[in-house]
């Protein structure tokens, strides 16, 4: 795409619809996710509110960031924490993000679910390091905590022995 066009009856990237422009791991669902956020239909902009389902709202997210669209990216980061995300989305996101509030609760959820995830489910989406810690603190927390009427008490162990994994 960058390189200078060939010039003449060439295929250039871009010049038609047969030879579209094409950006490598990318979905063209994303693209129209931000483009009915970035060009609202009428009844959106009356509505105040663009509808998108989660998926739509995530790759709203991941280019906004992508491409520096500061504004668009807090529309995204708010519209996100109304729905309901899994606490591996919010590790997953946050951390890929740098949101940092998702990145901390998702964490917390990890920590206190019951019951604990699979280490291969933990490993395959948030990486050997933090999955392994994850489980580490959660095994820690457990041994640690004092049974009452309600639950357990979590108690001696704290999100901050995670700092090593928010690379």
């Amino acid at each position: 795409m960058f390189n200078l066009p060939a010039g003449g009856d060439g295929t250039v990237e871009g010049r038609d619809e047969e030879h579209p422009i094409v950006l490598e791991g990318h979905q063209a669902a994303h693209f129209h996710a931000l483009l009915k956020v970035l060009y609202p239909t009428p009844d959106d902009m009356i509505s105040g509110t663009v509808k998108l389902d989660k998926e739509g709202w995530v790759g709203v997210f991941n280019l906004s960031t992508k491409w520096s669209m500061k504004k668009v990216r807090k529309l995204a980061i708010d519209e996100l924490s109304k729905l309901s995300l899994d606490p591996v989305e919010k590790v997953a996101l946050g951390r890929e993000h740098k949101v940092a509030k998702w990145f901390r609760d998702g964490l917390t959820e990890l920590v206190s679910e019951c019951p604990i995830r699979p280490l291969a489910e933990l490993k395959s989406q948030l990486g050997l390091e933090l999955a392994c810690t994850l489980l580490w603190i959660q095994n820690q927390t457990l041994a640690n905590s004092k049974p009452r009427e309600q639950g357990l008490v979590l108690t001696g162990l704290s999100l901050g022995m995670l700092a090593c994994c928010t690379r």
